[in-house]
């Protein structure tokens, strides 16, 4: 099956805490990919879907911001679950804030090269 995604997403693999709702307890995961319309994380837990409805995202001291996402897949393996997120509450603001995280941590030739590749097979 073909990519389907229109924005490309940045591989990241990076340890991150994912809150969800007022719990105070945060879940360690890591974010495997990112793009400012979802993300993919990984995590030892196995969660409902629905969590992520309400849920925020601490990426180091780079990003923090509140994901609210639905689960587009999810995969088990090795004991490790994996979810594809599409962001279904993050306004402009909470978008900009992964935008500004990407231009941080990417080269603006790391950036062009990604995009080349993106749409060269679309």
């Amino acid at each position: 099956m073909g990519e389907r995604r229109c924005v490309p997403r940045w591989t990241v693999s990076k340890e991150a805490q994912l809150q969800v709702g007022d719990h105070p307890n945060f879940i360690p995961c890591v974010v495997e990919d990112i793009s400012t319309k979802g993300m993919r994380i990984s995590l030892r837990r196995d969660l409902f879907p629905e969590v992520f409805s309400d849920a925020s995202l601490v990426l180091g001291d780079a990003l923090t911001f509140d994901v609210g996402a639905h689960v587009a897949w999810q995969e088990k393996s090795e004991g490790k679950n994996t979810y594809g997120l599409i962001f279904s509450k993050a306004d402009e603001v909470q978008r900009k804030k992964v935008e500004q995280y990407i231009n941080a941590n990417f080269s603006e030739q790391e950036r062009e090269q990604l995009n080349k590749q993106w749409w060269r097979d679309v």
